[in-house]
């Protein structure tokens, strides 16, 4: 059986600021849904891509989206294409729960 949607979450955060964006990418059967938002100031921009591919490297969306353990790319438009690299990286922790709210490659 193959799950109909699959979510990927990143939360990036800068502790001396107070600055939160967050990167997402729901990805369903032949489509995805990537997205981002920042705090402060509620700004979120999102975007529907087709064709997106998970595996044990990580989850890809065309040129709109790629990330994996340690890196993020998104492309959602006009002035916001930003990229990250984990410094500092702490998994979420699994839900017990939930068991499949685990990234698709290895810890």
């Amino acid at each position: 059986m193959t799950a109909s949607l699959r979510g990927f979450y990143w939360r990036l955060t800068d502790a001396g600021t107070g600055r939160v964006a967050v990167a997402l990418c729901g990805v369903c059967p032949g489509w995805a849904l990537v997205g981002l938002a920042v705090h402060p100031g509620g700004w979120w921009r999102s975007r529907i891509v087709d064709d997106p591919h998970v595996d044990d490297r990580g989850v890809r969306v065309g040129t709109a989206f790629a990330a994996d353990a340690r890196h993020v790319r998104l492309d959602v438009g006009p002035g916001c294409r930003p990229a990250a690299a984990n410094v500092g990286a702490s998994r979420w922790p699994r839900s017990s729960t939930c068991p499949t709210s685990r990234p698709p490659w290895p810890a």
